[in-house]
């Protein structure tokens, strides 16, 4: 329940998508939406991070968090990141997903669900960073060299390809421009 102080939420458990945040013509910061898994086997609690859309969990070692527990399927579920929140889908699993104590094919999850699979526990949370975009200090990225300048006058400049110098490049506000594309 909300303080008097604080704005009620109509949706608490909401967490936005991936936002960046622009100040002038650069983007000085993103926030990151995460999905924290913490598991606990043999008494060890152990937290997973991850920032991806879809995290796979299972007992064979290629998914993203592996439950090394004999009643959990080789591909028991996936957690999907949606616009409105994140959806655990089941796979099929012989032991079957659980979300508070009822099996489930797919439910929405807010923080501080706990999924049951085969006999393990999952408690998930979900969370939001903040993080700042720093300029690289690197002077190439691939075969494109350069470095993070800025120069309000575009200048021409020459690229050597396959040993012939091309002039259709222009570097202006940092980038590199190829006719009317920006290569950052």
């Amino acid at each position: 329940m909300a303080l008097p102080s604080e704005p009620r939420r109509k949706f608490p458990d909401y967490v936005a998508p991936t936002k960046v945040h622009y100040d002038g013509a650069h983007p000085k910061a993103i926030q990151v939406r995460t999905c924290r898994l913490v598991t606990s086997l043999g008494g060890i609690r152990r937290e997973h991070v991850f920032d991806k859309g879809t995290v796979r969990i299972g007992a064979m070692d290629d998914n993203d968090l592996v439950i090394t527990d004999e009643t959990v399927s080789r591909y028991h579920c996936r957690i999907v990141q949606e616009e409105g929140g994140y959806l655990l889908c089941d796979l099929g699993s012989t032991n079957g997903t659980f979300v508070g104590g009822v099996r489930v094919r797919e439910a929405f999850l807010h923080s501080g669900t706990i999924i049951g699979l085969g006999q393990s526990e999952v408690q998930f949370f979900a969370s939001q960073e903040k993080v700042e975009i720093v300029p690289s200090q690197k002077n190439h990225l691939g075969d494109i060299i350069g470095k993070n300048v800025s120069d309000p006058q575009p200048r021409r400049c020459g690229k050597y390809v396959d040993g012939l110098r091309t002039c259709c490049e222009w570097i202006r506000d940092g980038a590199i421009w190829v006719g009317d594309r920006v290569t950052t």
